[in-house]
């Protein structure tokens, strides 16, 4: 019934963005990516996974994530199989809502469909914990990352090390950066100054100018925290 209803939706919303007086107004560019895939359905065209992806995408980007998670069940009610892209786009969608929930529950459905989560999407979920206040589901997730045998990138550390500076947990977020090197995980300039923040919150101001000095040596310019 619930696909039934998306497809339902979705079918509406299609017909709207195809009438020809229905220019996408401001900020309304999903419309136009919604009429060319109804577009493309209408001439019999093989509408492929890849088309959907970018739909959603489109939607994500004008705020529309309610729109972007229609499309996503619609997939399978065109036999199409969504895949580690299309989740990514609608958890994009989702977190850009700032829907949180949404974007866990998206995460956490992949399994049972068979997707395997990229860096990319294990760093959307990250950030998603964090922002519901959950930092001990966000350091799992990025050891989960890993034990996946993915290698995470500098956007997945600082995601999980602001996970830890939003939950106070200073020590933790000093624990990563140890372990991430010892692992040669990447940092940048954003990994510093999320550290940096933490210990001025906590007021360790000896941590930081060792931070400070050990940003020197590796011959990175500090920005103002």
């Amino acid at each position: 019934l619930e696909c039934s209803i998306s497809k339902f939706i979705v079918q509406c919303v299609l017909m709207r963005a195809a009438t020809p007086s229905m220019k996408p107004q401001k900020g309304q560019h999903w419309a136009l990516a919604l009429r060319n895939l109804i577009g493309a359905r209408d001439q019999r065209l093989d509408i492929k996974v890849a088309s959907f992806n970018s739909t959603i995408s489109t939607c994500g980007r004008s705020q529309n994530w309610a729109m972007s998670l229609h499309l996503l069940a619609s997939m399978r009610d065109f036999s199409l199989k969504s895949d580690v892209f299309s989740y990514g786009a609608a958890m994009s969608s989702c977190e850009r809502g700032q829907q949180w929930s949404l974007a866990l529950s998206l995460f956490q459905e992949m399994p049972e469909f068979a997707v395997a989560p990229n860096v990319i999407v294990f760093t959307t979920a990250i950030g998603a914990w964090a922002k519901g206040g959950m930092w001990e589901h966000s350091l799992w997730l990025f050891a989960d990352l890993q034990r996946q045998g993915l290698v995470p990138n500098a956007i997945a550390l600082n995601a999980t090390i602001s996970a830890t500076e939003a939950g106070h947990q200073w020590t933790q977020a000093l624990n990563l950066l140890c372990d991430a090197r010892k692992r040669r995980i990447d940092s940048n300039i954003v990994t510093f100054n999320t550290l940096l923040s933490a210990f001025s919150n906590h007021r360790d101001w000896l941590a930081s100018v060792a931070l400070m000095e050990d940003l020197h040596r590796q011959a990175l310019s500090a920005n103002n925290v």
